[in-house]
């Protein structure tokens, strides 16, 4: 069984499907939920194998087999993922944020700019691969607005979040100001999590029927190769390009209704909570060994 040897060239994004929304969620207690590195890896390969289950494969790949060979080589990529590994730290940071609040901001914002890079990235992929097939237009315009969206919302993302770490610094000694924060953000990040969930999940699902079917042995799965629509079941194809489009209009939409309620920018801020916001931010680091 061949390995995936091209890892240099294609988007990690394409060979095993991560799911780095989590970070956006804040909790203020020790979170039991929060796996760490081992099991992140180990979860992420049961989400991968959760997915093949749900792409009608050629005859030339058996489910079977293809499994195995993402059971392989899933965790070799990972290994090498260093997006991955930071994802998994920051989401540690946010499984506890009144502990680690310093560490979370000093964090996400490198994590973000690196999944816009990769986004970015993956853009230029998609367009090599529609170039390189006879795929309808509809198939990449489908794709790149599903990852200009997610770069609109992690744009929209840290201004929001930069606004909330001054009202977390202010109200870090008020245990329910702090936690009515905390609950604000929650309730308007968990809508955009199930959205952006969804859509690299029918990403993925859409990317991975084009190239195995395309496939005619695991040696050939996400190398390059002319992408033939003759090959794809028109019907499926058009059904998954829909189902992208579809929560990507639903992505964007959110997108444009939070920024329109958005308050405008202000650098009108109290002497008071001036002066604890540069009290609080040289003590964030003595704040997080506490505990």
């Amino acid at each position: 069984m061949e390995a995936i040897t091209n890892i240099a060239v294609t988007p990690q994004t394409r060979i095993v499907r991560r799911d780095l929304s989590l970070v956006s969620g804040f909790n203020n207690e020790i979170d039991e939920s929060f796996k760490d590195y081992k099991t992140a890896v180990a979860e992420t390969v049961k989400h991968n194998l959760g997915i093949l289950e749900e792409i009608p494969l050629p005859q030339t790949l058996p489910l079977d087999e293809l499994k195995e060979f993402f059971k392989k080589d899933i965790a070799s990529v990972l290994s090498k993922d260093t997006t991955f590994e930071k994802a998994v730290q920051v989401q540690k940071y946010a499984s506890n944020i009144s502990q680690y609040l310093g560490s979370y901001f000093r964090e996400i914002f490198e994590l973000d700019r690196k999944l816009i890079q990769e986004a970015n990235q993956d853009l230029f992929f998609f367009s090599r691969l529609f170039l390189n097939s006879n795929l309808p237009i509809s198939f990449l315009r489908a794709v790149e607005r599903s990852l200009l969206a997610n770069n609109d919302f992690i744009a929209f993302f840290d201004k929001q979040i930069r606004r909330e770490h001054r009202e977390l610094i202010i109200y870090r000694s008020n245990r329910r100001k702090f936690d009515r924060v905390i609950d604000a953000h929650n309730k308007w990040a968990a809508v955009f999590e199930q959205k952006r969930e969804k859509i690299s999940r029918e990403r993925t699902k859409l990317d991975w029927y084009v190239d195995f079917n395309n496939s005619s042995n695991l040696g050939e799965v996400f190398k390059e190769k002319f992408i033939k629509i003759e090959l794809l079941d028109k019907k499926i194809l058009d059904s998954f390009i829909a189902n992208l489009l579809e929560l990507t209009v639903e992505l964007e939409n959110l997108n444009y209704s939070r920024t329109l309620f958005e308050p405008l920018p202000t650098d009108e801020v109290s002497d008071g909570a001036k002066a604890i916001l540069s009290l609080a931010k040289l003590t964030e680091e003595d704040w997080e060994e506490i505990g």
